[in-house]
């Protein structure tokens, strides 16, 4: 990761410089211009990180455009000590960290962090969502797929292995029948796009062949798959999460496909009568990644073009962190 810094603190720097797989490429940039002056001459830099309040003629808003300019896939981290206006939510590929102290320990702990997340934004990630019918895959499998192209902004690939491809129809509504069988992928929003299985088997595509070819073009696919012996994507996926309502009926049901190494737990629908997740825990020698409340306003999430304002966003956002392990993830307002 290479990285440059511009935090007034010559020593900090010098200590960071030690540190293996952190590349330091400057001795510390003591005012604004000079980050300028600095990019003309190698703009091939991971991150940059700067305090607020660095001097300089420049404003700060000034400055962070033109770096983008410059290369807009560097990323800024500005080290803030007071608080901040709503203004720098709305700068792209920034973000902006409560610091009360600068200490090579505190910027260290954010430059672990962003190489996780270098690391995890990388790769695909590709997500097989199981359980037995009626267990709320679909459902769950539109939610993820809307939270982390919305709020995560992540480019998602959706499959729906369903033989009445509702999740398609709900998304492409009207043009359902004008383009489903024209393409194999469909563009619902330029965040989420959706496969066309039907396509690819009707042209004698090998749908795991087309997969690895394309996968790279995704930061996410989540597969809503039709059963669970779906067992084709094995090779590639990075997760599967199976949803089931914990009853006793669904518990036997359930035990031949849970016990899988790679396979995660959530309880959906609960309610008062659900069995506690502590015997099921014990069953399956697993621990419960989420339990769901039933929710009755997921009909409204339905019936409304998946809008995610129907729904609980604190409660999903927390969900799908769990999901995708986004690992210490910087947020606005985080201290150290």
């Amino acid at each position: 990761m290479k990285i440059i810094t511009a935090i007034e603190n010559k020593k900090i720097n010098e200590q960071l410089n030690n540190i293996k797989n952190i590349e330091i490429l400057n001795s510390d940039i003591q005012y604004k211009e000079g980050i300028l002056e600095y990019l003309e001459k190698n703009n091939n830099l991971d991150l940059i990180i700067l305090k607020e309040n660095l001097p300089g003629q420049i404003n700060l808003f000034n400055l962070i455009n033109e770096i983008q300019k410059i290369n807009n896939k560097t990323k800024i981290i500005i080290l803030i000590n007071n608080s901040f206006s709503d203004n720098y939510k709305k700068i792209k590929n920034t973000n902006y960290i409560y610091l009360e102290k600068i200490t090579a320990n505190n910027i260290l702990k954010i430059l672990n962090i962003e190489k996780e997340n270098i690391k995890n934004n990388n790769k695909t990630n590709i997500i097989q969502i199981l359980g037995n019918a009626g267990a709320g895959k679909t459902i769950f499998s539109a939610v993820l797929s809307k939270i982390i192209s919305e709020i995560k902004n992540k480019k998602v690939l959706l499959i729906d292995e369903d033989e009445n491809k509702i999740l398609n129809k709900n998304f492409l509504k009207n043009n359902y029948k004008n383009i489903f069988n024209k393409k194999e992928i469909i563009n619902f929003n330029n965040k989420i796009y959706l496969l066309n299985i039907n396509y690819l088997i009707n042209n004698k595509i090998n749908i795991l062949e087309y997969l690895n070819k394309i996968k790279n073009d995704f930061d996410y696919i989540i597969i809503d798959s039709k059963n669970n012996n779906s067992n084709k994507y094995e090779k590639i996926i990075s997760k599967k999460i199976f949803l089931f309502e914990a009853n006793l009926l669904e518990l036997e049901k359930a035990k031949k496909y849970i016990c899988k190494e790679n396979t995660e737990i959530i309880i959906n629908k609960k309610n008062i009568n659900s069995i506690d997740k502590n015997i099921i825990e014990k069953t399956f020698n697993k621990k419960i990644l989420f339990e769901i409340n039933y929710d009755k306003k997921i009909n409204l999430f339905i019936n409304n073009n998946f809008d995610l304002n129907y729904l609980n966003k604190k409660l999903i956002l927390k969900i799908i962190k769990k999901i995708i392990k986004i690992k210490g993830e910087i947020s606005y307002g985080i201290k150290y």
